[in-house]
């Protein structure tokens, strides 16, 4: 691989991860927003929400908060020809 593709191959990965953290910051940061609402916190803390509010939801929602943070991991640490690889299948 020459120094140009090296460079380039850096700056994607460099660019997926900042993609990713973005994402993660943009659902932090609806979450937080969502709380500073006075009647969306009232609501919350009383039970009378539009959706119910159970474990198994808690834990989908757990994990999709994860999704971007392994995300970021991997755009770092895969190799390149693994990501290709990954991208190829159908």
């Amino acid at each position: 691989m020459s120094f140009k593709e090296k460079k380039k191959h850096l700056c994607t990965e460099e660019r997926l991860s900042v993609l990713w953290i973005v994402v993660m910051f943009s659902m932090a940061f609806a979450d937080i927003l969502t709380f500073v609402l006075p009647e969306a916190l009232s609501d919350m803390v009383m039970g009378t929400t539009d959706v119910k509010i159970t474990q198994e939801l808690l834990l989908v929602m757990a994990v999709l908060v994860q999704v971007p943070i392994i995300m970021i991991y991997l755009s770092r640490v895969l190799s390149y020809k693994l990501k290709l690889r990954t991208l190829k299948t159908p």
